[in-house]
């Protein structure tokens, strides 16, 4: 299966935005996660002390989500139970215990190995979540900004038509209420990428810093779209979903000790009774670990189709926006328009890239979900 994965990424999102684009991939780890690692492995988690040049953390995707992983606590917690599982199966074999016994606790140990797989691939796409969510709250703050500099042109171009007799007092007061408006809209901004910049840095184990340089761009991330049917994607799923492994497993031993215990000669009624029940019960768990897996697979595959959706209408978006930046740029030129006004149509442009960044970004999310419940590793999938 994984060499069927590997090989559908022939299809990449090339769509390039027109405003400016962050730099590619910085060096496979930066000197500040590199720092986190060390960290981690001295038995820390933080970045404090770290250099990350006078309160300005450059990092890149990848390097963010591996010190996310190491930062988390649903994957510390799934590294635990694993070694827990597999000293328990170790002691069993060691200590030569009923062969049932020992199955049963080799079972739990590979549940648990795949649990472990799928805390890091959760932590993987949360970490990528908040990376995508604190480039978007950087740009809606520079929006922001820059619709305050439109509407104090405004503001200004509208006071001397006043002065000039060509402007009303009321259209004056409705552009300075505007442009107040702005001004509550820019505070509001900063305000929340303050705290977005505060919880990014958290999530990683360092202290906040001033400002934050994301250096990957998602026109970077080369992916494609998942060619693969609901039957393929769901017989993965079914191998590498701790929760339907679990319960196939326990439904195959509950199996075993019911067959074993029919003999009258080494179980008794109520022995016998029990294993029936616990049969009973293991293939209704079975059932539904089953059902919950097929609906996860359809469930994925209807948002992704979704979501290819939602891209097409942003990129078509884009093109009407940018036809109306290229009349609005004639007009200016031709004199039929203010510089305000021109200003004005090449925000709400960037606006319409940036919307078309964001349906990119969701998308690829999406695609790295479908990977991730098919067996994939996630981070593997970023370094492509």
């Amino acid at each position: 299966m994984r060499s069927k994965l590997s090989a559908i990424f022939v299809v990449v999102l090339s769509i390039l935005l027109l405003c400016n684009t962050a730099p590619l991939f910085a060096s496979d780890q930066s000197p500040a996660v590199a720092g986190v690692a060390e960290s981690k492995a001295a038995g820390g988690a933080s970045l404090e002390g770290t250099d990350v040049g006078g309160g300005v953390l450059e990092i890149a995707l990848v390097d963010y989500v591996n010190a996310y992983i190491l930062n988390s606590d649903s994957v510390e917690s799934a590294q635990k139970q694993l070694d827990k599982a597999v000293e328990s199966w170790e002691r069993a074999v060691a200590e030569k215990r009923a062969a049932l016994t020992i199955e049963e606790l080799a079972n739990a140990a590979e549940t648990a190995r795949l649990a472990l797989a799928e805390a890091k691939n959760s932590a993987a796409i949360q970490a990528i979540q908040v990376y995508f969510n604190l480039g978007r709250t950087i740009k809606d703050t520079e929006s922001a900004r820059a619709s305050l500099a439109v509407a104090n042109e405004r503001v200004r171009i509208t006071r001397l038509r006043h002065e000039a007799g060509f402007a009303t007092a009321d259209q004056l007061l409705q552009q300075e209420n505007s442009y107040l408006s702005a001004v509550d809209s820019l505070i509001k901004a900063e305000q929340n990428l303050d705290q977005a910049i505060e919880s990014f840095c958290l999530d990683i184990g360092m202290d906040p810093v001033g400002e934050v340089v994301l250096l990957t761009d998602i026109s970077s991330l080369y992916s494609d779209v998942p060619d693969l049917g609901s039957d393929e994607l769901l017989e993965a799923a079914q191998a590498a979903s701790s929760s339907y492994y679990s319960a196939l497993k326990a439904e195959e031993l509950a199996r075993k000790k019911y067959n074993a215990l029919q003999d009258p000669l080494i179980a008794t009624r109520t022995e016998r009774e029990d294993a029936e029940t616990a049969l009973e019960d293991a293939v209704k768990k079975l059932e539904n670990a089953s059902k919950s897996l097929s609906d996860s697979v359809r469930n994925a595959l209807a948002q992704l189709d979704a979501l290819i959706r939602a891209l097409e209408m942003q990129e078509k978006s884009v093109q009407i926006s940018d036809n109306s930046l290229e009349i609005a740029r004639i007009r200016f030129e031709h004199g039929e328009a203010y510089q305000y006004e021109l200003d004005n149509e090449v925000n709400s442009n960037i606006s319409a890239h940036n919307r078309l960044k964001a349906a990119q970004e969701d998308l690829y999310l999406q695609i790295l979900r479908v990977y991730s419940l098919a067996g994939e590793d996630v981070v593997n999938l970023i370094r492509l």
